[in-house]
């Protein structure tokens, strides 16, 4: 519980330190200048957008892309996807773009969206820009260091391992050639390192 405390403290004083000169909801998140939108600033505004839709909407994930100044081809971007326990064949994908504006479409799904694990806003304590920060000193810094030509994207999501569910931050950096990948997974609330992969 104290290491909880501990890290929770640590990533509000970090919140704080990156909100407080402009409050816009954008920020650079480590010593390599990566820019990021905030989900958990725009979330409760994408989740009144998904209520209207079916007013027992959830959200399944969030996705984020990321700038860094070696590879931005990919526009600055959020993207959610919720689902709805009475309208199982169908989901509502909502973007934020970079300038702000919003985007929704109502998307059919395969399958069935029954089974498929509502996050809970409680259990994503940690923002994007929070386990992008992690990742970078966990490894990401490196990696971009090394190849420059790295697309980042951070992923919101249940990480199912046998019996235990958590949420996380999947932390990717590829290299678009398709020349290799470094996978950083945290924790969503203690912003633990679970796992990195290539």
């Amino acid at each position: 519980m104290d290491r909880i405390l501990t890290r929770l403290s640590q990533v509000l004083l970090f919140l704080l330190s990156l909100l407080l000169p402009g409050c816009t909801g954008r920020a650079t998140v480590s010593a390599i200048d990566i820019q990021v939108l905030s989900a958990r600033e725009y979330y409760d505004e994408v989740l009144a957008i998904a209520r209207e839709w079916q007013p027992d909407a959830y959200l399944q994930f969030a996705n984020a892309n990321v700038i860094q100044p070696y590879y931005s081809r990919r526009p600055l971007r959020l993207s959610y996807s919720f689902l709805s326990k009475s309208e199982r064949s169908k989901a509502l994908l909502v973007w934020i773009h970079e300038d702000l504006t919003i985007e929704s479409e109502v998307v059919y799904i395969g399958g069935s969206a029954e089974g498929r694990q509502e996050i809970q806003s409680e259990q994503w304590v940690l923002d994007d820009m929070d386990a992008i920060q992690i990742a970078q000193e966990a490894g990401g810094n490196e990696y971009i260091n090394k190849y420059r030509s790295v697309e980042i994207t951070a992923y919101l999501e249940y990480r199912k391992r046998g019996n235990d569910d958590t949420v996380i931050w999947r932390v990717s950096y590829l290299r678009p050639e398709g020349d290799g990948s470094i996978h950083i997974e945290v924790d969503a609330i203690t912003g633990e390192v679970l796992e990195i992969r290539e």
